[in-house]
């Protein structure tokens, strides 16, 4: 074995990194938290490391070193029939390639001396969609027959450049004040606030206001004894009321750098006393960036170390792609966070999922509180209210269930001993200099309702197998979305304006197989994290478009003009904007569409702008978003589409960027499953259920499978249990049959 030690640089380099044969230690010895392997250990400390974190020097890989006795054989085609040469088929492991080969004149392939083990085959030749293969086991001295049918490239569709003028989108407008004040009950505009006490922010989500929940939490935070704070809310309802989800995802952007400045302006530079962030739904998007602007655009003088944040059924789900998790109110039956789960670190750096997080970059404590559509994040303390449907009208919709993370730490700001968490554990309570210290309970603790106790009884959960009991209800309510539809073709002729290109190109799109665990972690530890190996992709035919904005036009004595009498520069008006209009079959049974975009160049003021019908359902500037990364519209609304043929506008808006190019890709749709009932026999009765989710379907029965027999709606009322309608009736026929039907 021959050891190559370079010197120089010589870098103190930080982490800890372990696989199932090693680890590589490269810390000064300050953490007691080393995982060591029973092969060997390369220990790099002497470098003078002195923390902990992921090595980003190099990878020691002794994978590669192992010869097997297993083989992968078989035949590539073109999915037609006629074999393909010179295809390339590789088997990885871990996102490494083990053995790698190309297709002979007959299209056949082997990749010999493999260890034993579980691969991803892929199959690819220009021209043809990528061919995956998941979670493929071989076994000592196996030959396992694996073949691949390439699905050829789809002809780009036709495009025809027009004089159209581009569909202009009408930002809502930002003003100092959307910051309200708590006085006498209510919030007000204009209100005085107090430089001597610390601040609590509340902002609302999606389709609210603050009157919905901040109102009523303000008053029980007065109720409750809080006197040493300023209580503040940030209106955005204009841009939050937006029908479409995407539009008003899109605008927490801009929302949350415009209450960072509002805060900024007000409290003033020399404000020193903690903020307390408290969010519901997309509030929590806007609350993070605002604290990203205080903690890293002001000087230093909003520190980190004193801002506290609350998640109130947080909407980091409307940034995943893949198999799209929405709003569960807004389409029906969407599957549920539970189960599609990448966590933080796994959503900062997986491609095609959305580019707003509802956790800041820096922050001093965290607590979570999921009722719908959050899930637990390791950076906070988790509280899972999945009783709380419980504690609500029977007439509960999912709505009232998505609002009642905020109710139940409204009532702990009232009640604040009555639970281990809530409001409790609030920066306004605690009024020491010592927080987040005195906290009793770390990052990454989960804890839930106490089934069958009062309301704001909590129990701690250590393991994931108890928080997974925990999410059973939650998990099994929402089905899981169908197999998604990518836009095939374009119907008739694709028209533009300005420098576009449209094609077509390979995308793929993350998901999570069936019945792959959520949850990871050893059990008896407070720490639930996520496993990126969950994510897996699919490879899909997409709609490309290539959105370039005209350069400035450069400077030769043809076009100088003296000073004082200079081209002025064109604005919306005056400028060919890079646009384009899509006609697109919208699927039968389409519920979401989304897209994948990134930008390269200098962003000026511009903004990318989609419509679909001529309604607008996203916008973001690019000034937000970072260079050569690839982000993710969020959910879009589409089912009012649905079945019919309709235009998709995508623009770039504002002329101002130079050179910049903005490309649109991995454009999809997804369909949802139909609800399904389950049965059991409780005694002498039938209990009857199906997801709350789906509220526009009725239970109907019948004695028999004669067809004289009419299906009768069940006129019980159901009630809810967990996130399911239950009905439950007597035995009393020999045979009943029940059903769904969609009112």
């Amino acid at each position: 074995m021959v050891w190559l030690i370079s010197w120089w640089p010589l870098l103190a380099e930080q982490g800890l990194g372990t696989s199932s044969l090693f680890t590589v230690d490269t810390r000064w010895g300050f953490s007691d938290g080393a995982s060591v392997s029973g092969l060997f250990r390369i220990d790099t400390r002497l470098s003078g490391s002195a923390s902990a974190g992921a090595s980003g020097l190099f990878t020691v890989d002794t994978l590669g070193a192992g010869v097997g006795s297993a083989t992968f054989a078989g035949y590539v085609t073109d999915g037609a029939g006629p074999n393909l040469v010179s295809a390339t088929v590789s088997a990885l492991q871990n996102s490494v390639v083990r053995r790698q080969a190309s297709t002979d004149a007959s299209g056949y392939y082997e990749l010999n001396s493999l260890p034993a083990g579980t691969y991803q085959l892929r199959a690819e030749k220009p021209g043809h969609l990528t061919g995956l293969r998941h979670g493929v086991s071989l076994v000592s001295n196996q030959t396992r027959i694996e073949h691949f049918a390439l699905v050829g490239r789809p002809a780009a569709p036709t495009v025809t450049t027009v004089s159209r003028i581009a569909e202009q989108l009408n930002l809502v407008p930002v003003s100092s004040p959307q910051l309200q004040v708590f006085t006498d009950g209510n919030f007000v505009t204009g209100g005085a606030i107090d430089p001597a006490k610390m601040t609590v922010v509340m902002t609302h989500g999606w389709l609210s206001q603050p009157d919905i929940w901040a109102k009523s939490m303000a008053s029980n935070m007065v109720a409750g004894g809080v006197e040493n704070a300023n209580l503040v809310a940030w209106d955005w309802r204009t841009a939050a009321g937006h029908s479409d989800l995407g539009l008003s995802f899109s605008a927490t952007r801009r929302q949350g750098e415009r209450l960072g400045q509002a805060l900024e302006e007000t409290l003033g530079p020399g404000y020193g006393l903690p903020l307390h962030f408290i969010g519901h739904s997309l509030g929590t998007l806007v609350n993070a960036e605002a604290a990203n602007y205080l903690h890293e655009e002001t000087g230093g003088a909003f520190p980190p170390s004193r801002t506290h944040v609350t998640l109130l059924d947080d909407a980091v789900a409307a940034n995943v792609a893949g198999p799209l998790i929405t709003m569960s109110y807004t389409v029906p039956g969407l599957g549920h966070p539970w189960s599609f789960g990448p966590s933080a670190a796994i959503l900062a750096q997986v491609t095609s999922v959305g580019f707003v997080f509802p956790v800041p970059r820096e922050r001093a404590w965290l607590d979570n509180y999921v009722s719908l559509v959050g899930f637990p994040h390791d950076e906070a303390v988790n509280v899972l209210l999945v009783n709380g449907a419980e504690h609500i009208s029977p007439w509960i919709d999912v709505i009232e269930l998505h609002g009642y993370a905020p109710r139940w730490y409204g009532k702990t700001a009232l009640s604040p001993t009555a639970s281990l968490l809530g409001h409790r554990y609030s920066n306004e309570r605690m009024n020491s200099g010592l927080f987040p210290q005195t906290v009793p309970y770390s990052a990454g603790a989960v804890f839930s309702q106490v089934d069958g106790g009062a309301e704001l009884d909590l129990t701690r959960l250590y393991s994931e197998d108890d928080v997974d009991a925990a999410l059973t209800d939650v998990r099994t309510a929402f089905v899981q979305l169908g197999l998604q539809k990518t836009v095939d073709a374009a119907i008739g002729v694709v028209q533009r304006i300005g420098d576009v290109i449209v094609d077509v190109a390979e995308a793929f799109v993350p998901h999570t197989p069936t019945g792959t665990p959520f949850f990871s972690g050893s059990a008896g530890s407070a720490s639930i994290y996520h496993t990126e190996s969950a994510l897996l992709q699919t490879p899909a035919w997409s709609l490309r478009v290539n959105l370039r904005t005209v350069p400035p036009p450069s400077l030769t004595p043809s076009n100088l003009h003296p000073i004082g009498n200079r081209p002025q520069p064109q604005g919306d008006e005056g400028a060919e904007l890079p646009c384009v209009w899509i006609p697109v079959a919208v699927p039968a049974n389409a519920a979401v569409f989304c897209f994948d975009f990134s930008f390269a160049g200098e962003p000026g003021e511009d903004l990318l702008s989609a419509s679909i019908g001529g309604i607008n359902v996203f916008a973001s500037e690019a000034r937000f978003m970072p260079t050569n990364t690839t982000l993710n519209s969020g959910p879009i609304d589409v089912s009012r589409w649905a079945s019919q043929t309709v235009e998709f506008f995508f623009g770039v808006l504002g002329a101002t960027s130079t050179n910049a190019n903005m490309t649109l890709s991995g454009m999809r749709f997804y369909q949802v499953e139909a609800p399904t009932l389950n049965a059991e026999l409780l005694g002498n009765g039938l209990s009857v259920s199906w997801p709350a989710t789906f509220a526009d379907y009725v239970l109907e029965s019948k004695p028999g499978f004669a067809g004289s027999n009419q299906w009768l709606t069940v006129t019980n009322v159901p009630a809810l249990r967990g996130l399911r309608n239950v009905v439950t009736n007597s035995v009393s026929d020999w045979e009943r049959f029940y059903r769904l039907k969609r009112e």
